[in-house]
């Protein structure tokens, strides 16, 4: 169970780092620039993340088996960025949009790149939002059952809600171990919502921007 944690925590860090990085710089591009249809891009987006998981479990499957990665760590943050990119890329496009454009364009007249602006200026005003959306794509990530369970089967790369359910058998409940193992796997995201609710608080107002 100690293993199942750590694999846990570092598919969720894993998988935070790539979909926010990716979908930050989706999301700005979003937010200013000229994309011809982007709003229907957008909820194209959107509707990518409605999609069930079961649509996409067998071609993913497929894939990371001809490449070799099934039951390793680098398949859950691959296969578990699928539904996370689309969060982050929705949530951070209306963020980037309330960030006012005039600061940017002062920077860039002082001589800043757009590159410049965007990590100078637009990242740390989008900072709270960047908060909120971090901690609920590691909430996800964390949480997650479906992926882990078709595409582990040692317990080198299982996760948590996978070795939870390992103590509900055919015939019997290890209800001591289910209940122990549960309130161990929840003091991690307990801890963080309440270490950060502010973050969350602000990033979701997106109240403290102002001209």
């Amino acid at each position: 169970f100690v293993l199942a944690l750590h694999n846990s925590l570092v598919v969720s860090v894993g998988v935070t780092a790539v979909a926010m990085l990716l979908g930050t710089l989706a999301a700005y591009a979003f937010a200013r620039f000229n994309i011809p249809r982007k709003r229907t891009l957008l909820l194209i987006v959107l509707g990518s993340q409605l999609l069930p998981a079961v649509s996409l479990i067998i071609p993913l499957f497929r894939m990371l088996r001809s490449a070799g990665l099934l039951d390793t760590l680098l398949a859950l943050i691959l296969a578990y960025s699928t539904f996370s990119l689309p969060l982050v890329v929705w949530i951070m496009t209306g963020y980037f949009q309330s960030v006012p454009r005039e600061l940017e364009e002062a920077a860039r007249m002082d001589g800043a790149s757009r590159f410049g602006a965007f990590i100078h200026v637009a990242l740390p005003l989008a900072a709270p939002g960047l908060a909120a959306t971090a901690i609920f794509t590691l909430l996800n990530a964390w949480d997650e059952f479906f992926f882990a369970l078709i595409f582990t089967s040692t317990y080198a790369s299982k996760t948590v809600p996978v070795a939870l359910a390992e103590f509900i058998g055919r015939h019997s409940v290890n209800w001591g171990m289910l209940v122990t193992g549960g309130f161990i796997a929840s003091l991690p995201p307990i801890i963080l919502s309440l270490a950060c609710y502010r973050y969350v608080v602000a990033g979701l107002s997106a109240g403290g921007l102002k001209e």
